[in-house]
């Protein structure tokens, strides 16, 4: 077993590096590793996710012939497998994307949140030091670390709400399109006056690449966009975009306010300048990147058939 084991392992080296991108079959993650797979033959990626409710391998498929790439199921929360995982494809840099991040969910379930996004994260810490990990790049904030992370060769950035083609329809943007996708209400929390930031994905993406090869160790950076608008009144934009409506009478037909959630800041705003010395800048206009969610959501309405809860 050593001897193909070393065999692997040799195989492996010669690739210039050799990624683990932890929930990769999620939103963000599997946009990420399409770019990565297509944009760097020379770099091997293994995407690393556990398939829960939000996760598809479906925008995936076309790259499980490509040389460069391979997908492993299993959970951060299982410190063998991932132990294994690593070692085994000789990883040098772990991009850590898995999370649970729905806002609702986490004050039903606030075990489940803390399991993976607190324990998970520190197995992949602990095998990240024992395995002399050459970069740890998290998608969170940095709270969660405390002092471990001194000992690692960290980059973190904190992100506005992302949108785009195939994220699960529990986010504010994705679930207000398949809403109206299927002629339903936009369920709205509250009076709708709270405003958030939205940031396309390929910026994100972009965002990752640029920091990967030249974001400075033990630095937390934020990714946003000057794009701003309230809750109605994207409800409102919308509604116009997918029903044809512009009288307020018939625009209120598609709105439906319910009770606010006990925490639900104002706005969120986030100084991003750090990361804009890299040359770094959001690429993707609100108009296009809009038009170009609608239209996947219109082609893919039944991706996902299982009730979600409303996030804003």
């Amino acid at each position: 077993m050593e001897g193909v084991y070393n065999v692997l392992v040799n195989s492996l080296n010669t690739f210039q590096r050799r990624l683990f991108v932890t929930g990769g079959a999620g939103f963000v993650g599997s946009h990420l590793v399409i770019h990565l797979v297509e944009k760097y033959p020379e770099y091997y990626i293994v995407n690393y996710d556990k398939l829960n409710y939000c996760s598809s391998l479906k925008p995936l498929e076309h790259l499980h012939t490509k040389p460069n790439y391979k997908f492993i199921e299993g959970d951060i929360c299982d410190p063998q497998t991932v132990y294994n995982a690593l070692k085994k494809n000789n990883i040098d840099t772990i991009l850590h994307l898995a999370a649970e991040s729905h806002v609702d969910l986490s004050f039903e379930n606030p075990l489940e949140f803390s399991l993976t996004n607190v324990y998970g994260s520190h197995v992949l810490i602990n095998a990240a030091k024992e395995l002399n990990i050459k970069l740890f790049f998290h998608m969170s904030t940095d709270e969660i670390y405390g002092g471990e992370h001194n000992e690692l060769p960290v980059v973190m950035i904190r992100v506005n709400n992302v949108y785009g083609p195939h994220q699960y329809p529990d986010k504010v943007m994705s679930r207000f399109i398949t809403q109206l996708l299927k002629d339903e209400k936009c369920t709205i929390h509250g009076d709708g006056q709270k405003v958030r930031n939205f940031i396309y994905v390929s910026d994100i993406v972009n965002a990752i690449d640029t920091l990967i090869h030249k974001g400075k160790h033990g630095e937390i950076y934020n990714i946003g966009s000057e794009f701003s608008i309230s809750i109605l009144e994207l409800a409102k934009f919308l509604i116009k975009k997918t029903k044809n409506v512009t009288s307020e009478d018939d625009i209120a037909k598609y709105i439906e306010f319910v009770k606010d959630r006990v925490f639900n800041d104002n706005q969120y705003n986030i100084n991003y300048s750090k990361i804009l010395q890299f040359g770094w800048k959001t690429k993707e206009p609100w108009e296009t990147g809009i038009e170009k969610t609608i239209e996947w959501y219109g082609q893919n309405l039944n991706n996902w058939s299982v009730e979600t809860h409303v996030e804003n």
